[in-house]
């Protein structure tokens, strides 16, 4: 409140690079001027798509995920992980694995997230992840659950998931008492999905008009 806004962003080398961390700033006066950058996450590998939520106890969760651009023959993800900060988002709780089931725990598996953990009106926290296991062909995006303000992860439920399109990158927005996933795909348009029972489970995806590729 009082105008103070929270920015997370990535520094890195290049898009795809292998060396990338996270860092936070933050304006008191809405904008106007950001303080020093502090780094939030710099660990071994490349950590990369932050995004911020804040719940409303005032509890500020920062999710990134983490991956190995040297690893052979593919690049391989370390997972999505979600931090906590209590106290002003000065300092940050030690990093949480969130949704490992979607690999089955092969290092060959991937799996990421891009969109920001959103709070449900009765508590619960949903976390949009994407990956796919070693033995599948097609990446599927899911969502998987927290009820203990972002302290563990479980409860994994699939948004979408169809031989013939890969889904990556969902994002999740409260509406009413709906969750709507905007999902981008590659086959040229992003694709949308909704849940009336609080994530748990979702509407056959459909083709937007929105170009998302």
């Amino acid at each position: 409140g009082g105008g103070r806004l929270l920015a997370a962003y990535r520094e890195g080398t290049g898009h795809l690079g292998p060396h990338g961390r996270i860092s936070v700033v933050e304006s008191e006066d809405g904008g106007e001027t950001w303080g020093p950058p502090r780094v939030a996450v710099d660990g071994e590998f490349d950590d990369r798509d932050p995004k911020l939520a804040r719940l409303a106890d005032g509890t500020v969760l920062l999710s990134y995920f983490v991956i190995d651009w040297s690893s052979k023959p593919r690049h391989t993800t370390h997972g999505a992980f979600v931090r906590r900060s209590e106290d002003g988002e000065r300092t940050w709780g030690e990093p949480v694995v969130a949704g490992m089931g979607m690999t089955g725990g092969g290092i060959l598996a991937w799996h990421a997230s891009h969109g920001a953990v959103v709070e449900l009106p009765g508590g619960d926290l949903l976390y949009p992840v994407y990956g796919h296991r070693a033995d599948e062909k097609w990446w599927q995006a899911s969502v998987v659950r927290s009820a203990d303000g972002g302290r563990s992860w479980g409860g994994e439920a699939t948004i979408a998931a169809a031989e013939g399109i890969n889904f990556q990158e969902p994002t999740l927005t409260v509406v009413g008492d709906q969750v709507v996933s905007l999902i981008r795909t590659d086959v040229e348009r992003a694709y949308l999905s909704r849940s009336a029972d609080g994530g748990r489970t979702w509407s056959e995806p459909e083709r937007t008009d929105m170009p998302a590729s």
